[in-house]
Formats: C-alpha cells, sequence, structure tokens
C-alpha cells in the first residue's frame, strides 16, 4: 500500500506492509419498494494490519478495533444487466448442463473462476474501523463525527480475490488530534492475494 499522509506542515507518501482479510456474507439479490433488485455479495472486514515501513513517516502502524460494530462492505457488479443476462445464458439453459457438468468435474478450480468472471468489473467497498499508533507509538484515533471507520473503495474491481487491486479512503481521515494528527489523503493498495 502507498499512503498520502499530511503532519502539521509535513507531506509525505509512505509505504506500508500488512494483512487484509474478509468474510463473506451470502450473496442476494436486494430489492427496495419500487427499485429493481441490486446484485451483490456483502463483505464483513475480519482482519487489518498494516506496518509503515518507512521509518521516518509519521505513522508506526494501522489496525483495527476488531470489537466496533460497522455496516459490511459489498461486491456490486457495474452492469447488472450483463450479469443476468450472462447468467441466464449458461446456467438456465438446459443444453449447456452436460457441458458445464463436464467442466465442473475436469477442472473446479477453472469452473468456479470462470463464474466469478461474469460479476466483474465491479465496484468494491470495505469498512475498517480503523485504528493506528503515531511513530511515538502513542494511540490515535479516527476523528470525525458518526461510526469511526474506513471506507475504502474500488470501483472497477476485475476480480476477487483481488490480486491487485486500487483501494482508496472516498475521503481524507484525521487520526489522532494536536501536534499528534495525522491526516490520511489517500491508500492505493496493491492486494497480493494468498490463500490460507
Amino acid at each position: 500500500m502507498r499512503t498520502q499522509l499530511e503532519h502539521g506542515t509535513d507531506s509525505s507518501a509512505s509505504a506500508v506492509r500488512g494483512e487484509l482479510t474478509w468474510q463473506f456474507s451470502d450473496s442476494s439479490a436486494k430489492t427496495q419498494k419500487g427499485a429493481s433488485a441490486e446484485i451483490r455479495v456483502d463483505l464483513h472486514t475480519t482482519a487489518f494490519t498494516g506496518m509503515f515501513t518507512d521509518t521516518a513517516a509519521p505513522l508506526r502502524t494501522l489496525g483495527m478495533n476488531p470489537s466496533a460494530e460497522i455496516a459490511p462492505g459489498s461486491i456490486i457488479p457495474v452492469d447488472q444487466g450483463r450479469v443476468v443476462k450472462a447468467f441466464g445464458d449458461v446456467f438456465l439453459n438446459p443444453l449447456q448442463w452436460p457441458s458445464l457438468s463436464n467442466r465442473f468435474v475436469k477442472d473446479p478450480v477453472g469452473f468456479y473462476q470462470d463464474y466469478l468472471r461474469m460479476f466483474f468489473p465491479a465496484v468494491t467497498t470495505f469498512t475498517v474501523p480503523l485504528t493506528a499508533t503515531s511513530a511515538s507509538g502513542a494511540a490515535l484515533a479516527l476523528q470525525g463525527s458518526g461510526v469511526p471507520h474506513m471506507l475504502f473503495r474500488d470501483s472497477d474491481a476485475k476480480e476477487f480475490p483481488p490480486r491487485q487491486g486500487n483501494f482508496a479512503p472516498v475521503q481524507p481521515l484525521v487520526l489522532g488530534t494536536g501536534s499528534d494528527a495525522v491526516t490520511l489523503r489517500a491508500m492505493t493498495s496493491t492486494v497480493i492475494h494468498q490463500a490460507k
């Protein structure tokens, strides 16, 4: 991850290495009265850690409060109509069923990956109840009104899990107060997926 930080009058770009883990909720088509169905999968952040590799950075670590209650993030296809049509063309056509069964038996991982591709590109968001420590080791709280969390968004995700993703906070975030205050202006992440 690359971050753009402001501390006092100083501005710096600092690298962060860490881990991000999500848990899925059941995928669903959600509707509101008078609106069409929305295809989405909810994402719950279960782990977020980051260590700044630059010793001159005004922050030492980023993390999350595991006990905080936050709204889930989501994966929402950009073109919902295309997804519905692609799904119907493949899975609702009985003429396709024998070949689908054969593909699944021969290569279940490839079958799964091909299935997921029909949902992308997608807007992917996730929330983190952010915590941080300063370069001196002081705990810094996220400032502002409402629930203290960071909302990340990738408006053009190509896959999930992301081998590379460009997640960024949707607005600048202030951590700490007074002389310790650090403003996080941007965080562009390259996420390398590692199955466990």
